[in-house]
């Protein structure tokens, strides 16, 4: 019988219908009733059959099985020995109940009668097999499934499961371990050839049949086909792949491009400024000796406007670098930039800071700026959406990983803000992190604020391009 989770019968063969005195319609509307008998009124502890249903429902076990008194039409009570069964593919969440009387159950004969017909027809694979690895029964869909014409072919065919039947041996050894530790497995995985040597993806659901002093005897279960889920999940885990270098190929781009910009800035524009103030402080000279007295005063006071103007320019000037290439990333190091970034912020923001680091020497270049995009982020965070009065930040290392640690005291960021899946500056933060191999953690209370903490992996082999590596200072 395969019943619903609610305890009803979906379906029932003729045997199971004959042994229980009912007709065949007669008993798909009954229900496994879900409390126990009541007698004089008074409701009894549910049985053993129904909790091993509702485990089954539950997802807790695959398998149960006992000896139990049936109630027949008539009123008779037999009994019976029972066994329930999750069953995957084509019954969805349908559990099937398998009975024979107890005279005739036996845990070494064949399936029994109610389990035939779901045997024969099922479109899943269902199999009998020793745990050294021979089968004993299969039905014809897992012969299909396997490749092979007829589930006799199969048999002969397959002498040692272990070695002809899984791509990886040490699979199959990870199956009979779990099904004498647990019991069952539910959805095992491995890959498996075909009799023409291709290779497919399954599933097993499976259990350990036992005799009455507890020794295993054999396993018995299904397998269902999940090589089109298999290769739709790699198709995804490729896409994501090849999105992420693309992503972090355009942060690569878009950083070196902000380099070129500030670089023809600071020796263009930034040259031009100076050197203009050095022609107004020449031509101010000039005026001392060559202009009468009294048309000097409107002239240098012109020449002082303009240099408060250059003066002012080359300020915004110094900024609009700092935004696109921050001079000390590239002169001094990720420590100096990101202390540089912190006290202009706290000026900005009005926002109390503290800063604890240790020198940094195993980033590369590439990846100090991509720490430095993070950090710039979390203040932008911070200033937006904290309301906070400090900021802590920790820079360190050890043998194992690069350090950052951000922690204001402001409102906490909440559960919610950090699913939110049109959060694109968190998104950002995490897609730069996974970039460079590192790892991101947010944390969020409204009694501690919220803690950012980044941690890039150290591997001691690498090149030459480190943060410490800088090019010739250049003052602007």
């Amino acid at each position: 019988m395969l019943l619903g989770e609610s305890g009803g019968v979906v379906w029932a063969n003729r045997e199971a219908a004959h042994l229980l005195g009912y007709d065949e319609s007669e008993l798909a509307e009954l229900s496994l009733p879900m409390d126990g008998d009541s007698t004089g009124g008074e409701a009894r502890p549910p049985g053993p059959v129904a909790l091993a249903f509702k485990s089954l429902v539950a997802g807790t076990t695959g398998f149960a099985e006992g000896d139990a008194r049936f109630p027949r039409k008539d009123g008779r009570r037999i009994a019976v020995h029972w066994k329930l069964w999750r069953m995957p593919g084509q019954f969805g969440r349908h559990i099937l109940l398998a009975i024979s009387e107890t005279a005739q159950a036996s845990t070494e004969g064949p399936i029994v009668s109610g389990y035939r017909d779901v045997f024969e027809y099922a479109v899943e694979g269902i199999f009998r097999s020793t745990l050294e690895g021979r089968y004993l029964e299969v039905n014809s869909a897992l012969a299909r499934m396997y490749g092979f014409t007829t589930p006799a072919e199969l048999i002969t065919a397959l002498k040692d499961i272990g070695t002809q039947l899984y791509v990886n041996p040490a699979r199959r050894t990870e199956l009979i371990n779990a099904l004498l530790t647990h019991g069952f497995v539910d959805g095992f995985e491995a890959e498996l050839y075909r009799a023409d040597g291709t290779t497919i993806w399954c599933a097993a659901f499976a259990r350990t049949v036992r005799s009455a002093q507890g020794e295993p005897l054999y396993i018995e279960g299904s397998v269902i086909d999940i090589t089109a889920r298999k290769k739709t999940e790699e198709a995804l885990r490729n896409s994501e792949s090849q999105l992420r270098e693309l992503a972090a190929r355009n942060q690569q781009v878009r950083e070196e491009e902000r380099m070129s910009v500030a670089r023809e800035i600071h020796d263009e524009l930034g040259q031009a400024l100076t050197l203009l103030k050095l022609d107004l402080a020449w031509l101010g000279g000039r005026l001392n000796t060559t202009v009468a007295e009294d048309v000097r005063a409107p002239l240098f006071e012109k020449i002082g406007a303009m240099e408060q103007m250059i003066h002012w320019t080359l300020r915004t000037v110094r900024r609009i670098l700092s935004t696109l290439r921050p001079p000390l990333l590239d002169e001094s190091g990720l420590k100096e930039a990101v202390e540089f970034h912190l006290q202009d912020f706290s000026k900005r923001i009005a926002i109390r800071y503290e800063f604890h680091a240790t020198p940094i020497t195993t980033l590369r270049q590439h990846e100090a700026t991509a720490v430095f995009r993070i950090f710039q982020e979390i203040l932008t965070n911070v200033a937006r959406h904290a309301n906070a009065s400090r900021v802590k930040v920790q820079l360190g290392e050890d043998e194992v990983a690069f350090t950052m640690k951000v922690q204001d005291n402001g409102c906490g960021i909440t559960q919610d803000k950090l699913t939110r899946s049109r959060n694109f500056g968190l998104l950002g933060m995490h897609e730069r992190a996974l970039a460079i191999g590192g790892t991101m953690e947010i944390l969020g209370s409204p009694r501690s604020g919220t803690t950012v903490i980044l941690k890039i992996p150290i591997f001691r082999e690498r090149g030459p391009e480190v943060s410490g590596a800088h090019p010739p200072k250049r003052v602007l």
